[in-house]
C-alpha cells in the first residue's frame, strides 16, 4: 500500500537531504549530480502549504507549481495568493503548472507566467507541463527565461525509464512511478527529479477515496462560506434546511 502520510514524507526529505545533491533548477543547470524536488498543485492550494511547511522544517527546499486556469481553486484569490506568498517566504520557489490547452505554447505559457508573478509579486522562473500529451514535444519546449522541469538536463523522455540519463521519480495516481526515493535509488542516479502532489498527503496514512473526500468536503465549507459572505440572507436559508431536517 502506499503510505502517504507525513511522517513518511519526513523520512523521504531526510533522505533526499543527506545526499547533499538537493538543489533547485536554476542549481542543477551547472551541476553534474543532482536531485530536484518539486510539486505540481492540482487541486489544493492549502494542502501545498502544509507540505511547505513540513519541508522548511526539515531545512528543504523545493518548487510548487501553480496552475492559472484550474477548475478546483482560483490562485489569483486574494486568500490563495496571500498562501502562495508564505510558500515562497518559506524559501520555496513558485512556478507556473502549464495546461496543454492552447497550441501556441510559448506565448501562452509566457503569458500565464507574467500574470502569475505580477499577481504573487516574486519572480516565476520555471514551468511544469500538467498531464504532457504523448504526441506533443513537451520535453522541448523552450520559453525564453524560463526553465522547463522537463527539458533534457532534468528529464529524460524515454520508454525504458531505467536506462534513463536523468532517473524520474513520481508519486502519480499514489502509487510510486518509476522507482521509490530509497537510498539505494538516489545514490544509484546521477541526476534525479522527484515529483509530489501535496493533496495525496496527509497526517496520517489514507486512502485515495479519504483524501478525495476531504477536498470535497473542504471545497463544500468554501462554498457555504463563499454564500454567507456574499448574500447576507443565506443564514436564513440554512436555518430553513435545520427545522426542515428536524
Amino acid at each position: 500500500m502506499f503510505d502517504n502520510s507525513y511522517s513518511e514524507y519526513r523520512k523521504i526529505l531526510k533522505r533526499l537531504r543527506e545526499t547533499g545533491r538537493l538543489c533547485s533548477f536554476e542549481e542543477a543547470q551547472s551541476r553534474d549530480s543532482f536531485i530536484v524536488l518539486r510539486h505540481d498543485i492540482e487541486f489544493s492550494i492549502p494542502k501545498a502549504l502544509q507540505m511547505a511547511l513540513i519541508e522548511r522544517r526539515s531545512g528543504v527546499k523545493s518548487v510548487y507549481y501553480v496552475q492559472t486556469g484550474n477548475r478546483a481553486y482560483n490562485p489569483f484569490a486574494s486568500e490563495n495568493l496571500v498562501l502562495l506568498r508564505i510558500i515562497a517566504t518559506l524559501g520555496h520557489k513558485i512556478g507556473l503548472h502549464y495546461r496543454q490547452d492552447d497550441e501556441y505554447y510559448q506565448d501562452e505559457i509566457m503569458r500565464q507566467a507574467e500574470f502569475l508573478s505580477v499577481a504573487l509579486g516574486i519572480p516565476v522562473t520555471s514551468f511544469s507541463t500538467h498531464r504532457p500529451k504523448p504526441d506533443s514535444e513537451y520535453d522541448k519546449y523552450n520559453v525564453l527565461g524560463l526553465i522547463n522541469a522537463y527539458g533534457k538536463e532534468f528529464f529524460t523522455r524515454t520508454d525504458n525509464p531505467e536506462e534513463a540519463e536523468v532517473k524520474y521519480i513520481t508519486d502519480s495516481k499514489f502509487r510510486w512511478n518509476y522507482g521509490y526515493p530509497s537510498a539505494e535509488v538516489l545514490a544509484k542516479h546521477d541526476r534525479v527529479q522527484v515529483l509530489v502532489h501535496p493533496f495525496q498527503w496527509s497526517e496520517e496514512l489514507s486512502t485515495m477515496a479519504e483524501c478525495f473526500d476531504a477536498l470535497y468536503e473542504q471545497k463544500v465549507e468554501d462554498l457555504i462560506q463563499t454564500f454567507r459572505d456574499e448574500y447576507t440572507r443565506f443564514s436564513e436559508v440554512e436555518n430553513g434546511r435545520k427545522e426542515m431536517d428536524l
